[in-house]
């Protein structure tokens, strides 16, 4: 296939000969820099509107915890930046298939199959893909102040009003839970994306990384990073506890970070931390002339091969079972394994992380349990009762403790159609008597991702 010489906005990267049409001529040069030009347009004048809407007041102060779901402070000016070249791409992505869809016997996925094929890269843009982790306020989105919905839920907000990012989920009126508190509107905030790494229009990406690195406990920024340290013995910050020989998490003023969401979460930070400390002391203690760094890259360099040992040694055999695991050569054999390949992207394929992997969902316990060291008891607190409110974790001196022995005592949820109560119902609901609604929010989180259908997958296989 020939490359188009006379393109002034883009450029076509031919890979093999791959057609759209029967008549098998390309996509105009015509339609493209129309498409790109008004995919600009259309997403700019968007975001000018949205800000609008912002700074006219729609906004999330006069709403509870499970309303606001996501927004966040500011964002750095590289991923808005991101986001807006993505948005741009995107929308005219959508312009192209529409136009070539209703006036063609072109069907949507031989479409977007072309573009994974022949790359249609606007020249104009610089391409810089950023990448964020999850992390302190992840509870809120990243796009500033968006509310898709009426007061506290009364209804959905009207068109004109609404966000372009806004996909709210409506309540049907004879819910069985939700129509006895008027709730017609759950807000929902669609994911923020990024450019491609090379810029081409097509599918969007996700602004997440999926490697297995520890920054849920060091951080994924360098900046985050060393506000974390104690810049002494390779150590990172811990607090102190009345009669608690060990240290606790530091305390920050954002009460809505993602390790608060419940008091397990916590506990899991709180043991890596003690561990990545626990290690740092040890290897100064072999190593005395180490410095600062090199303690705290050591220490981290263990923790994160604990992390990954874990996962793919016990969590996956465990969840999945050994001989699959064997089968596709997922877990290595061997403490020594030569697999690695830097030629095998290790992305996370669309279809999993917003589809296949919330499954764990329905595997989430309704209540919390704690244990005395004699065992001879068990208390349950109500899962709900406890998002966003971690002091479980620190009523007494071995309240930690107990909550360790009762995580590892209870037996999790099973792998079925059903889930509790606590997460479809009361997800953060802080002073309500209702919250948000987990699966719903799996079912629309998929929808905003493009995942196939029930049926197609049936299809599919």
């Amino acid at each position: 296939m020939d490359t188009h010489e006379n393109l002034n906005d883009f450029h076509l990267i031919p890979t093999f000969n791959f057609t759209i049409t029967d008549e098998d001529c390309l996509i105009p040069a015509e339609t493209v820099s129309d498409c790109v030009r008004c995919g600009k347009e259309l997403s700019r004048a968007a975001a000018k509107r949205a800000n609008e809407l912002v700074k006219n007041g729609v906004t999330l102060e006069s709403c509870s915890p499970a309303l606001l779901h996501f927004f966040s402070p500011k964002i750095p000016r590289e991923l808005k930046k991101s986001i807006e070249v993505s948005n741009e791409l995107v929308t005219a992505t959508k312009l192209m298939q529409m136009k070539l869809c209703t006036s063609s016997k072109v069907t949507p996925n031989t479409f977007l199959s072309y573009l994974e094929n022949e790359l249609i890269r606007p020249k104009d843009y610089f391409c810089k893909p950023y990448t964020k982790i999850c992390h302190s306020c992840d509870k809120y989105r990243n796009e500033g102040g968006i509310q898709c919905c009426l007061g506290n839920g009364v209804d959905v907000l009207p068109q004109d009003l609404r966000n372009d990012k806004c996909i709210p989920i409506c309540v049907p009126d004879n819910d069985p839970f939700y129509c006895h508190f008027d709730i017609k509107c759950l807000n929902f905030v669609r994911s923020v994306t990024t450019t491609r790494d090379d810029c081409s229009m097509g599918y969007a990406e996700q602004a997440i990384t999926s490697y297995l690195d520890g920054s849920p406990l060091y951080g994924s920024d360098s900046k985050l990073a060393v506000k974390l340290r104690k810049k002494s013995g390779g150590r990172l910050k811990e607090e102190s506890r009345t009669n608690c020989k060990k240290g606790f998490l530091p305390t920050v003023d954002d009460k809505t970070a993602v390790i608060n969401q419940t008091p397990t979460l916590a506990v899991l930070h709180t043991i890596l931390l003690r561990e990545h400390n626990r290690i740092a002391d040890i290897l100064s203690s072999l190593n005395p002339l180490w410095s600062d760094e090199k303690l705290f890259q050591e220490a981290r360099r263990i923790v994160i091969a604990e992390i990954q040992h874990i996962t793919y040694q016990e969590w996956l055999p465990f969840n999945f079972g050994e001989n699959y695991i064997r089968y596709y050569r997922i877990s290595p054999t061997s403490f020594y394994s030569r697999d690695y390949s830097e030629d095998v992207n290790p992305g996370v394929i669309n279809g999993f992380g917003a589809g296949a992997f919330r499954y764990l969902h329905t595997m989430v316990p309704d209540s919390l349990m704690s244990c005395p060291a004699n065992y001879q008891a068990a208390y349950l607190y109500k899962l709900s009762d406890h998002y966003f409110n971690p002091s479980l974790v620190e009523t007494s001196d071995e309240s930690f403790d107990d909550l360790v022995r009762g995580f590892v005592t209870q037996q999790a949820g099973e792998s079925d159609p059903h889930c509790t109560g606590e997460i479809t119902n009361l997800l953060f609901k802080s002073h309500n008597k209702w919250g948000l609604d987990l699966i719903a929010m799996d079912i629309q989180r998929g929808r905003d991702h493009g995942i196939a259908s029930y049926n197609d997958y049936r299809y599919l296989f």
